[in-house]
């Protein structure tokens, strides 16, 4: 049963860890909460969970195991899964998104050009009957604006969630 637009729960995610400095992971930690940002002032979700929200330097991620499950809970609960992908990295949520694949959440992914994705994910685009809904949406930008992403993402739950944007 689709979730009604104020019961819909989105789980947001990007690449953290995948940063060679604390400055690096601030500037796509502020890119990643600017689009979140207008995802949460355009749609009616009942909530966006999102790990990186109150986590303001490496030097505050938790165990990983603490995390793990802390993560899965949060896409138990998520109707969508919704992943910024900005370029190729070796990052948890790539985990993430193949929990939400075997949660058979609804699943849209931006990426700046689907060959950054890791293989298998490239193929989840095509209809499956064994897998959930998958759209890949590339930016192809080389500086995205947020609202753009943000935009493409909620085309994305209001075709397949039914979720209304504020005006």
């Amino acid at each position: 049963m689709r979730p009604t637009k104020l019961q819909a729960r989105a789980f947001f995610a990007f690449p953290m860890a995948d940063v060679s400095s604390n400055a690096d992971y601030r500037d796509n930690r502020s890119f990643a909460l600017d689009v979140l940002k207008e995802i949460e002032t355009a749609a009616v979700f009942k909530d966006v969970y999102c790990a990186a929200r109150e986590l303001d330097s490496t030097a505050r991620f938790s165990a990983s195991a603490d995390a793990l499950l802390t993560d899965y809970r949060a896409l138990l609960r998520a109707d969508v899964f919704l992943m910024l992908y900005p370029r190729a990295a070796l990052s948890s949520v790539l985990i993430e998104a193949g929990i939400a694949i075997a949660l058979k959440k609804e699943i849209c992914i931006v990426c700046r050009s689907i060959d950054d994705l890791p293989f298998l994910l490239r193929a989840t685009g095509k209809h499956h009957a064994e897998l959930p809904s998958i759209q890949i949406v590339e930016w192809l930008e080389a500086a995205p604006d947020p609202s753009l992403v943000a935009n493409k993402l909620l085309d994305y739950c209001s075709r397949k969630l039914n979720i209304s944007r504020r005006r």
